[in-house]
C-alpha cells in the first residue's frame, strides 16, 4: 500500500523533503503554502514544484480555518509533513492517520519556539541537532521521532545553516519512512522531557 503525504510550508527544505518522500514511494497529494503577502523572507515558490510532481498546490491565509481543514480532511492522508511558520490547531493535528510530523532545528526541548537558528547563532552554539517529532497541541512539543546532529561554524549565517538543514531533512525523511513501515514505532515513542 502506498502511503500518502501532504506537505505544508514555504521553503526549499519542504521541497527537498517532498522529493525524498516521492523517491521512497510515497504519494505527495498536496502542498500547502501561505499566500504571497504573508510569506516570510526565506520563502521559496513551491507552486512550480507542485506542478512538476503533479500534485495540488494551495495557498492559504490561515491553515486552521474550517474551510481549509475540510479540504485537508478530504485527502484522507496518512501524514502531514510540516515546516509551517505558525501554530497548527488540534483539529488539523488530528486529521492524518499517522500524524503530523514537524521539524525544529534544535535538540528539543531546548530552544523551542520562534527563530531558533537566530538564537543559536547569537548564543554561539557549535553543536546542534535537527529534531523531528509527532506534533501535538503544544509549541514544538510532542513525541520525538529522530534527532540528527549538525555543526554551526563560527562564520555560518542563517542561509548556511538552512542549507545544512535542507540536506539533513532528506536523510531524515529516509529514516522516518523506514520507521513508518514498523507500525508500532509511533505508538512506542516517548514524550520530550
Amino acid at each position: 500500500m502506498t502511503h500518502k503525504v501532504i506537505g505544508i510550508g514555504n521553503n526549499k527544505t519542504l521541497k527537498s523533503s517532498m522529493e525524498k518522500f516521492l523517491e521512497c514511494g510515497f504519494k505527495v497529494q498536496c502542498i500547502i503554502s501561505l499566500e504571497d503577502r504573508l510569506l516570510p523572507e526565506n520563502s521559496f515558490n513551491l507552486e512550480s514544484f507542485a506542478n512538476k510532481i503533479n500534485c495540488e498546490f494551495i495557498r492559504v491565509s490561515d491553515i486552521n480555518l474550517k474551510k481549509n481543514l475540510r479540504i485537508i480532511k478530504n485527502y484522507k492522508t496518512d501524514i502531514i509533513f510540516s515546516i509551517w511558520p505558525k501554530l497548527l490547531s488540534k483539529h488539523l493535528i488530528s486529521i492524518p492517520k499517522i500524524g503530523v510530523i514537524g521539524s525544529h532545528p534544535t535538540p528539543l526541548p531546548f530552544n523551542r519556539g520562534r527563530h531558533p537558528i537566530h538564537w543559536q547563532i547569537t548564543q554561539f552554539i557549535k553543536n546542534s541537532k535537527l529534531t523531528f517529532f509527532l506534533m501535538d497541541k503544544g509549541i514544538d512539543s510532542g513525541k520525538i521521532i529522530l534527532k540528527l546532529p549538525y555543526k554551526i561554524n563560527f562564520h555560518d549565517n542563517i542561509d548556511d545553516i538552512n542549507k545544512k538543514i535542507e540536506n539533513l531533512n532528506q536523510l531524515a525523511v529516509t529514516k522516518i519512512v523506514k520507521k513508518i513501515s514498523n507500525h508500532n514505532f509511533f505508538k512506542n515513542l516517548e514524550l520530550q522531557n
